[in-house]
């Protein structure tokens, strides 16, 4: 019995608490049915007879099982699989893609997460893409930032999924003027947890300079050169802030150059 029960328990493990509280609860709800109570009668203990028969109870407790691994596993693999599907389709055939996407995350999955970051790539790729249509571009975008937020929510100290997060948001101000103030939010809460991580401090930089904080974008532009004074795609940031009287130091501070004709590293 144990080790039908442990196979089992492989079978369902772990895509969701799920089925592992259907399984035990399955156990011990059969356990109560078929061994009865015990009462004693002039010292001696009496077996009362079971509620139900045996077979009736294994049979409902099979039938149970079966479904928890149909509803609670064996549906979300399949779901994960059609995620593999929507990665691979929708860079060349959007519309199909897309529908992939929004049909493998209706439900939990364990790859869930994994999906998401593929969801966020692909999402920030077309919104590069000048040929592509600007409303198709919102649509992807928001339904990225919406499942890229239920994965920020689900793991809050990763700070993978805060980045991938900000950039979505970043991406989305064009066509929702709310969304750059939410990346400037996120993005200050990532500068305090994370003061020298030169991706927090670039990403708030931008920002910063969108928003026309020039000052503070400077400032910011400043304090990773600070940390890492080798910086190739940093001047065309600087230029674009027409920072051009800000040092660009190199190696240990011995050579400087301004950034007056220079885009380079």
């Amino acid at each position: 019995l144990f080790f039908f029960a442990y196979f089992l328990q492989d079978l369902t493990v772990f895509d969701t608490t799920g089925p592992l509280i259907v399984l035990y609860f399955a156990f011990a709800f059969a356990v109560f049915l078929t061994h009865g109570d015990e009462q004693k009668a002039g010292g001696a203990a009496v077996k009362k007879s079971p509620l139900l028969p045996p077979t009736l109870i294994l049979g409902f407790v099979g039938i149970l099982t079966v479904l928890a691994i149909m509803s609670l596993t064996i549906a979300p693999y399949e779901k994960g699989q059609l995620g593999k599907r929507a990665i691979d389709t929708v860079m060349s055939d959007f519309d199909r893609g897309f529908l992939f996407f929004q049909h493998t995350l209706s439900g939990p999955s364990l790859v869930n997460d994994d999906i998401r970051h593929q969801l966020a790539s692909a999402a920030l790729a077309y919104d590069k893409n000048y040929a592509f249509p600007e409303e198709k571009k919102r649509e992807f975008l928001s339904f990225a930032v919406v499942q890229m937020e239920s994965s920020a929510k689900n793991h809050p100290f990763s700070l993978e999924y805060d980045t991938t997060l900000l950039e979505l948001y970043h991406a989305q101000a064009k066509f929702s003027s709310s969304a750059l103030l939410r990346a400037e939010e996120l993005a200050r809460e990532l500068v305090e947890r994370y003061p020298h991580r030169r991706d927090v401090l670039f990403q708030y930089m931008l920002i910063e300079r969108d928003l026309g904080k020039s000052d503070t974008a400077k400032e910011y532009a400043q304090k990773i050169i600070d940390l890492d004074p080798v910086i190739i795609n940093l001047p065309v940031h600087f230029l674009e802030l027409h920072a051009a009287e800000i040092p660009l130091r190199r190696e240990h501070g011995k050579v400087k150059r301004r950034l007056g004709g220079h885009a380079g590293g």
